[in-house]
């Protein structure tokens, strides 16, 4: 251990920048100009493009003369887990810091972390982080709990929060543990990342820092509006958290009851009353919240309502006004 923290003292760390990416034409080049800002200055960016049909192959082309970066490309389509993983195989870094193809970094997003990574080895690092839009515009901070200083704790901190991490744009993990746990599991589609963070947290320390230095995108074709998919991954999460020794009945539930409750208001934001019903329903099998009866509530005044909606109107003006809903829902 002496020797693995000894080669992470100062300007030695080598961070990996891990890019998976997939038809990301519209935002990919503003994530690697922002990897190429950074002020720290030791690293490599690893680019594996997962057969992408639109103009990201050509645009990622533009940077492969650059001696920091490593291109390579699948020949037919794998999927986020089994490409992110060969980026790691890759990789020759110390320590694996992940951006999607529609984030974008803070000059200092390195540095910062580095700081932590240099006091101890087996942590896994993350930060705040702002929430854009499609244009780059500011729709809020994001800032998640404090992880638990206890593995217990934190890994029921999962259960009753979800992704504390937010994003893997947010996240710098040493690569022995990485390489200890086995990287993605290739069964998740959308959710290989809570996964990946429940499993890390079983055998690591977990340090936030208190500072947005990452750029998180929302906009209609990026995969956290695959919320179905997302469910079903969750779904399996939560079967493999039974009979873990540091979860209750309770932490099932409140995970289930999330999960859920999240599936119940998407239905709803896509107008599927019949779906938000019923998963509103399935809610209270785990926890009993006023959240899904206002959910019930809306859809039963769009229904009477029809054309109008109003429980649309009633929703988004609520969304508008509380700061906190999206983590509320």
């Amino acid at each position: 251990m002496d020797v693995l923290v000894m080669s992470y003292m100062g300007k030695s760390l080598k961070f990996s920048v891990i890019l998976p990416t997939y038809n990301g034409e519209l935002y990919v080049e503003e994530a690697i100009r922002s990897i190429l800002k950074q002020t720290h200055s030791n690293f490599e960016l690893i680019i594996v493009d997962d057969a992408s049909e639109d103009n990201t192959p050509d645009i990622i082309d533009k940077y492969c003369d650059l001696e920091c970066i490593k291109i390579f490309k699948n020949d037919s389509n794998h999927g986020l887990a089994t490409t992110t993983n060969k980026a790691v195989d890759k990789s020759t870094g110390d320590v694996l810091a992940f951006i999607d193809q529609d984030d974008r970094w803070h000059d200092n997003k390195l540095e910062k972390h580095k700081y932590y990574h240099n006091r101890e080895d087996r942590m896994v690092v993350f930060s705040d982080y702002k929430t854009i839009d499609a244009d780059g515009d500011t729709i809020k901070n994001e800032s998640g709990p404090i992880p638990a200083s206890t593995r217990s704790k934190l890994i029921q901190q999962f259960c009753e929060f979800g992704n504390i991490i937010g994003t893997m744009s947010c996240a710098t993990v040493p690569k022995s543990a990485w390489d200890s746990i086995g990287g993605f599991d290739k069964d998740f589609v959308v959710s290989a990342d809570i996964d990946l963070w429940i499993r890390l947290s079983n055998l690591y320390d977990f340090r936030k820092i208190n500072e947005n230095l990452t750029d998180r995108r929302i906009h209609d074709n990026n995969t956290i509006n695959n919320y179905r998919q997302m469910y079903i991954d969750n779904v399996k999460i939560s079967d493999k958290l039974s009979g873990h020794r540091y979860i209750s009945g309770k932490n099932i539930d409140q995970f289930k009851y999330r999960i859920t409750k999240r599936r119940a208001y998407n239905e709803f934001r896509d107008h599927n009353h019949l779906y938000s019903l019923y998963y509103c329903m399935m809610c209270y099998k785990y926890m009993w919240k006023p959240i899904p009866l206002a959910i019930i509530l809306c859809v039963v005044l769009n229904i009477i309502t029809f054309h109008y909606r109003f429980g649309d109107i009633i929703e988004n003006k609520y969304r508008s006004l509380n700061y906190s809903y999206n983590t509320i829902i």
